[in-house]
């Protein structure tokens, strides 16, 4: 009995962040794609007193989720430049979202990203950096246009 409960146990993470709001231990969701696949288990200030470091259970069939590219952000509602996100937050509480990276190496350490990535980095196509002298009419999340024979 002792081996089936250890043989079901998942995997301990932590989780970096700048402040615990809105975070309540036994409570916070951990989803990828909106599905949950993990709970924080503890929440506590780090030994330098100017982080706050999150324990959290990713339940054991979603381990392979954890490389060392994954990113993990808070779902909260937001309005920013780029438009209102997280309204689901609002009835459901606030929740942390993880994309899978495609990298090979395992992590079990991962820092919150302030904001959610604009774009999946699992996203099939092509990025460019764009650099222009005048970049006030350029704003994040702005759409870009090209217009050429390439």
């Amino acid at each position: 009995m002792i081996y089936r409960y250890l043989d079901e146990q998942g995997v301990t993470i932590t989780i970096t962040m700048p402040n615990a709001e809105g975070i309540t231990a036994g409570k916070t969701l951990i989803k990828t794609p909106s599905v949950p696949i993990g709970l924080i288990t503890e929440v506590r200030l780090a030994e330098n007193l100017d982080q706050v470091i999150v324990v959290a259970e990713i339940d054991k069939p979603f381990i392979r989720l954890l490389s060392e590219d994954s990113q993990i952000w808070s779902v909260q509602p937001r309005i920013d430049e780029s438009g209102i996100s997280g309204l689901n937050a609002i009835l459901s509480g606030i929740y942390f979202e993880l994309e899978p990276g495609s990298n090979e190496t395992t992590s079990r350490r991962f820092d919150l990203l302030e904001t959610p990535p604009l774009v999946s980095q699992n996203l099939v196509g092509r990025r460019f950096q764009l650099v222009s002298k005048n970049a006030e009419v350029m704003d994040v999340g702005a759409p870009v246009n090209f217009k050429g024979s390439r």
